[in-house]
């Protein structure tokens, strides 16, 4: 009976190890194409998206943004933070009561903090500058506005490393928005403490992924059963789409990845123009070089 009981324990153990360590049923370990690790950036690494959100908080306050070229910078590495510079040009409708307004014109710029282990949210600071037009005004009215943003603890939906199957909880998080909206002057403000409830996430499977920045083989994360669904790319280090609801359930989201400067640790530069005749005859033969 007791070797009975031995050898179960023995066959549970050789099952639960490989779930444990995240290795397949067979006990290999997961080739890289199988798997993605937590990114490793650089100073001056970009990636710049298209973006469209809604935020509506209540019924008298609502932000419906639309975002081009939005480019996000590492200007800084502190070791287990990084800060990501952005700017970008932004249209948008904002009802605030007691006043509607449509930004045009405007411009985008700010930072963000984000935790390297999973590129959680730390912190969003943003100043948007633009122009709006009143009834019974006749000249266009500068429109300020200022965000900053805090999680509680860091907010993170991805939890790497990752592989398709992988299931897993991302953390509630205490959000605080802080909002400014200057017209003729005149600051309005609006502060909301938002509470996001843990939730469930899966790697769903792995896709090929048109968007204008190219095709990329992309890792699908499905949040709370696909109520946002988000495309991770290792050959760019970052999310290539984003589509769906967040998970506090007061801001929609659609962004693409346009263009990227990423390029991987270690990989050969791009080569500088040959140097060389740029004309020639027939028959003769012609040295060229170029250096990385």
């Amino acid at each position: 009976m007791r070797r009975r009981l031995f050898g179960l324990l023995v066959c549970m153990l050789i099952l639960l190890i490989p779930v444990v360590f995240g290795l397949n049923v067979f006990g290999r370990s997961m080739s890289n194409d199988e798997y993605v690790d937590a990114p490793v950036w650089s100073i001056g690494d970009s990636w710049t998206y298209d973006v469209e959100f809604d935020q509506r908080f209540d019924q008298n306050n609502r932000f419906h943004w639309f975002i081009d070229d939005m480019c996000f910078t590492v200007t800084e590495d502190t070791g287990s933070v990084y800060k990501l510079d952005f700017v970008g040009n932004i249209t948008g409708d904002i009802e605030h009561f007691p006043f509607s307004k449509h930004l045009k014109g405007g411009t985008i710029e700010g930072y963000e903090m984000v935790e390297k282990t999973n590129l959680g949210l730390l912190e969003i600071v943003a100043h948007i500058d633009g122009v709006s037009s009143f009834h019974h005004w006749s000249s266009e009215v500068p429109v300020v506005v200022d965000v900053r943003v805090t999680f509680d603890p860091v907010f993170a939906l991805l939890n790497f490393p990752f592989f398709v199957g992988k299931n897993w909880i991302y953390n509630s998080s205490t959000v605080t928005i802080d909002y400014t909206i200057s017209t003729f002057g005149m600051p309005e403000s609006m502060h909301k403490v938002i509470f996001i409830e843990a939730g469930p996430v899966s790697c769903a499977g792995k896709e090929v992924v048109s968007v204008e920045a190219g095709v990329y083989e992309a890792f699908e994360v499905d949040v709370q059963e696909g109520l946002l669904e988000i495309y991770y790319a290792p050959e760019v280090a970052n999310v290539v789409r984003v589509s769906g609801m967040g998970p506090a359930r007061f801001t929609s989201v659609d962004m693409e990845l346009v263009s990227t400067t990423y390029t991987p640790l270690g990989a050969p530069g791009k080569p500088s123009q040959p140097e060389g005749p740029t004309s020639g005859s027939a028959g003769e033969v012609y040295t060229y070089c170029a250096s990385t």
